[in-house]
């Protein structure tokens, strides 16, 4: 028995109109320095690729107890597209990096700057929005209608083992005619396994980022834009792209924290995106202490020990016997004593049936 390394990460991806900020966005994000384009280059420009560590006090307080020599927290992957425009055509933009991510964050242009003019020419924050929705909506539409042609000549063939699966793309296709995404639908556990291979961008929950400038900090994104997103099904927080890439940069935290007052934030664009995030996606932490690793895994509420175990490896889920378990509020009442944990009767002992619950401290017992 015993646990195996396996690295898993949370991957988002960030699009936008043109010159809406997006690689601002991303080195505020991720501390990074990418290239700011003051212009398009046009659907073949390589994205930026970068990670975030996502701060965890309950990690390192594990870490502080046991001691491993590695400590290993859960992490954000961001990919940085180039921007889609109106009108947007599938061949025309290389979609590959955003297809496998979890969600997508969609930058709105908030921000003047005359040397950066519009693609539109005006500063119009609902209808930017309105228009990226409606281009992932037809993006989808393109791949649900090609499968749906297709199938259709098989089925003429003869073929009919997939029928099931022309029924939903149908399901799909209806919706995504009303100009509506598909994020709006519920689909079963066997409809949402035949979509996973479309990776359809309007299914991807989506967090609408307001890029104001830096006389909105205090004020944030306006009223109208955050209905709108919200009538939208859309999650939506702001910031000053600008202004917290300069604070992202910065290695000293008493500068950091004066410059922050001085502007008005009480939060780092890091940290208020983590917690969005978080809440967009509804995800927990459960953590595992083995040997000399402790690590943090996201997981998505609601999910079972079983799930949870196939996040760190298909083998332990697959000779899953038994996970071992400690919640870190029992372990704080037990003053982080793990054999008063045992003599109060805190550790628990469940099957693959389980409610993983945040905070979640799990060894997995398996064979294989």
């Amino acid at each position: 028995m015993g646990t195996v390394p396996f690295f898993i990460e949370m991957k988002i991806g960030i699009i936008g109109l043109p010159l809406s900020g997006k690689s601002t966005v991303f080195n505020a994000l991720t501390g990074l320095n990418a290239e700011v384009k003051e212009f398009s280059s046009g659907g073949k420009t390589k994205p930026n690729l970068g990670a975030v560590k996502i701060p965890d006090e309950k990690l390192q307080k594990l870490a502080d107890i046991f001691k491993p020599k590695k400590i290993t927290p859960a992490t954000i992957d961001f990919v940085d597209m180039v921007g889609i425009s109106k009108d947007a055509k599938a061949e025309e933009i290389d979609l590959t990096p955003i297809k496998d991510t979890d969600a997508l964050v969609c930058v709105i242009r908030f921000f003047k700057n005359d040397k950066v003019p519009h693609p539109y020419g005006d500063i119009d924050g609902v209808r930017d929005l309105r228009v990226i929705n409606t281009e992932l909506i037809l993006l989808d539409l393109n791949v649900v209608e090609t499968r749906i042609e297709r199938i259709q000549k098989e089925l003429q063939r003869g073929k009919k083992e997939n029928q099931k699966e022309l029924d939903m793309l149908k399901k799909c296709q209806e919706h995504l005619s009303k100009e509506k995404p598909l994020r709006e639908l519920k689909f079963d556990s066997e409809q949402n396994a035949m979509l996973r291979g479309f990776q359809l961008l309007s299914k991807k929950p989506m967090l609408a980022l307001a890029n104001i400038d830096e006389g909105h900090i205090k004020t944030g994104e306006p009223d109208r834009f955050a209905h709108t997103a919200e009538g939208l099904g859309i999650s939506h927080i702001a910031f000053c792209g600008k202004v917290e890439a300069e604070i992202a940069r910065l290695d000293d935290e008493e500068l950091k924290s004066s410059f922050m007052q001085d502007l008005g934030i009480t939060e780092t664009a890091r940290g208020k995106f983590i917690k969005a995030n978080s809440s967009l996606l509804d995800l927990i932490t459960f953590y595992t202490v083995k040997g000399e690793e402790s690590k943090a895994w996201l997981i998505e509420r609601g999910s079972t020990t079983y799930v949870a175990a196939g996040k760190i490896h298909s083998d332990i889920q697959r000779g899953f016997i038994k996970a071992e378990l400690v919640n870190f509020k029992e372990l704080t009442a037990c003053d982080f004593d793990m054999n008063k944990v045992k003599s109060e009767g805190k550790l628990k002992l469940e099957g693959k049936d389980y409610i993983v619950e945040d905070g979640d401290i799990i060894y997995f017992r398996f064979s294989v």
